[in-house]
């Protein structure tokens, strides 16, 4: 292979890594900055004082003075790294307690936070049936009851009721915007 073809191939890997589109998994997991690159989602977790990552198979708690890796959870679910697609979410509640979503699967995992034992919740959609989709950009509502996501695919906006397993879609809800983000203006105004 030619200096010429060897350097395109080199940037249109690291062009698609950049896009996360694919992971390199020869970077050192002790180097910070190799660490940073493989999250698709970073959240604070003030109540233990944690930073939270989620990568493609795993939510991994570091402590957020220190850096230090606190521990690493599995996340088996299936996940879509396909353009067009959002990504999959993490967030942390006032608790403690970690949520992270499928984005290519209807499914939410809780992460304890004393125990870091793992619940899924298989939601069931109201609606959309017919489409595969799984959720992005969680949110919660004020007191923490509610659950608000946007379909990975399509953009709609759900309420889950985790202690249902339902999942009603949100006929008012405008797709402006970054759909695969939500904020609490986002979710006021609903």
């Amino acid at each position: 292979m030619s200096r010429l073809h060897a350097s395109i191939v080199i940037n249109v890997f690291s062009a698609l890594a950049a896009a996360g589109c694919i992971q390199s998994y020869h970077q050192d997991p002790q180097d910070p900055v190799a660490v940073e690159s493989q999250a698709l989602r970073v959240s604070l977790d003030r109540t233990y004082g944690r930073r939270w990552e989620l990568e493609w198979n795993a939510a991994v708690a570091y402590d957020g003075k220190t850096g230090a890796l606190i521990g690493r959870v599995p996340i088996t679910a299936s996940q879509s790294g396909a353009r067009g697609t959002c990504r999959p979410d993490l967030i942390v509640s006032r608790s403690g307690a970690v949520l992270v979503s499928s984005n290519a699967e209807p499914v939410v995992f809780r992460i304890d936070p004393s125990s870091f034992e793992v619940r899924r919740y298989d939601i069931a959609p109201n609606a959309e049936h017919d489409k595969d989709f799984g959720f992005s950009a969680l949110a919660w509502d004020v007191e923490e009851k509610v659950l608000y996501a946007r379909g990975s695919t399509t953009g709609t906006m759900w309420r889950i009721y985790l202690d249902s397993g339902m999942a009603t879609k949100v006929a008012s809800a405008p797709k402006a915007g970054n759909v695969c983000r939500l904020n609490g203006s986002s979710i006021a105004a609903l």
